[in-house]
């Protein structure tokens, strides 16, 4: 369905895309994230042709872009962020215009156009201006536009509002369509998604199904701790553990610092730490253990390109 092949995306000087390779198969939903919107929303740009990569190849639904655009993209329907529309139109008349221009044969689009009200649960306000919708219907009016034309394939780039009520939605769409999904809501991700490519600075972190994911996240653990006492002291007193892989402080307020310990599954470090603590006069306040998640690793990225940008501007 979308074959990548190596492909680099740059704006100027900056480097949206690395050497990414990805490969989605018919059907399903296939998640993508990412801390950079940029580079994630590049890298959807260039699977629907609203860009072109610098280097590789991309090939959706078995069209070359770089040949035949224009087949592959009338086989694919793309959900923007942010989302435009024509304030003073209503539902029903934005739908009309843009199939119109996406080309849907006259004796095609009424009935199309019924079909994605329904599946999105439009139909009540069809008739409503579009300025007077909420921010859901919002955004299922724009999961709507991209089914017009009877796509094969589906990208939503940020479709994040009522998250329960886009998971239901994208759930639906994943068992009759292919979907592509990007969004910095990690539970609709965790819901809806068979398999998930996390970028990390324009390159491929991990590329995988859930489970695999899960299972190679699931051999470390995270302990979260608040500790009384002054962050420094805090986090150089940790650095006596060499079990300790990663520290994130998550909080710190009216001297009680929040920490995130990473460390390996096989061991306990649940003892070591509150002996480090109890001998250096820092009480411990709480103590929880967990395991690493999706979530982690998203803020962790987060982490990780915000130091990388402040480093940029200096």
């Amino acid at each position: 369905m979308v074959d990548i092949k190596n492909i680099t995306k740059s704006r100027g000087e900056k480097e949206l895309l690395c050497e990414v390779t990805y490969n989605v198969k018919k059907g399903g939903v296939h998640g993508i994230v990412g801390a950079s919107r940029e580079s994630v929303s590049a890298l959807l740009d260039v699977i629907c042709g609203a860009t072109d990569a610098d280097v590789g190849s991309v090939s959706v639904c078995g069209f070359d872009m770089s040949r035949d655009k224009k087949s592959a993209q009338r086989r694919l329907g793309y959900l923007s962020y942010p989302a435009s529309f024509y304030e003073d139109m209503t539902a029903f008349e934005h739908l009309v215009f843009v199939g119109e221009a996406k080309s849907v044969p006259y004796d095609k689009l009424y009935k199309n156009i019924k079909s994605a009200l329904e599946l999105t649960e439009l139909e009540p306000v069809a008739a409503r201006l579009i300025k007077k919708l909420t921010a859901s219907e919002r955004k299922r009016l724009g999961i709507a536009s991209a089914m017009l034309g009877n796509p094969d394939l589906i990208v939503l780039n940020e479709p994040q509002y009522d998250a329960e009520e886009i998971v239901a939605l994208v759930k639906k769409l994943g068992n009759i369509k292919t979907v592509i999904i990007a969004s910095s809501d990690i539970s609709v991700i965790e819901k809806t998604c068979d398999d998930l490519l996390i970028l990390s600075s324009g390159k491929p972190l991990i590329f995988g199904t859930l489970s695999d994911i899960s299972a190679r996240l699931a051999k470390n653990k995270v302990l979260r701790v608040t500790v009384k006492g002054r962050e420094e002291a805090i986090v150089s007193k940790l650095r006596e553990l060499e079990s300790v892989t990663d520290c994130t402080v998550t909080g710190s307020e009216a001297g009680q610092v929040k920490l995130k310990l990473e460390y390996s599954a096989d061991a306990d470090i649940r003892e070591a730490v509150f002996s480090l603590f109890a001998g250096a006069g820092m009480p411990i306040l709480n103590m929880e253990e967990d395991r690493v998640g999706l979530s982690d690793i998203y803020l962790k990225l987060c982490e990780i390109e915000k130091a990388e940008k402040g480093g940029e501007q200096r």
